[in-house]
């Protein structure tokens, strides 16, 4: 699969949630964020497991990571997991769309949660250590 080298007129990450509001109405023929409390937990019930389905083909783009499998395909396949890593970005849009979260808000909460992220880090200044029960890397795998 090939990706375009530039974004859709109108579109670029800044206004992210807008484009994926004006998706989710034109598509879905309604206002996410006008469900009834019935149907915003249905919808973000099904949003999280279709977020969940597409977490796990992300993953299983991304060979070897299987230690109880001899997996002897393509080691990455960047494109597929760019793809998977889309999917999910439109569950996660759609289910900020419903809670009326617009670009604003998104990006102060993203600046919010980074800070948060890097005083953690400085903290500890080391890589999480591995799964219980998880092998060691595999030679050649990704790194």
């Amino acid at each position: 699969m090939r990706f375009p080298d530039e974004w859709p007129a109108g579109y670029s990450m800044d206004n992210w949630l807008e484009r994926t509001y004006a998706l989710q109405t034109e598509c879905f023929e309604g206002n996410p964020a006008e469900l009834s409390a019935d149907e915003k937990v249905d919808f973000v019930r099904r949003m999280t497991l279709g977020l969940i389905v597409e977490a796990t083909e992300a993953l299983n783009v991304v060979a070897h990571w299987k230690w109880w499998h001899d997996d002897k395909g393509e080691l990455f396949d960047k494109d597929h997991y760019i793809e998977e890593l889309v999917d999910i970005m439109h569950f996660v849009g759609a289910m900020a769309c419903m809670a009326g979260i617009d670009d604003k808000e998104w990006r102060a909460a993203y600046a919010r949660k980074s800070a948060i992220v890097r005083k953690r880090a400085a903290v500890r200044k080391r890589v999480p250590p591995k799964a219980a029960g998880a092998p060691s890397e595999k030679p050649g795998g990704i790194r």
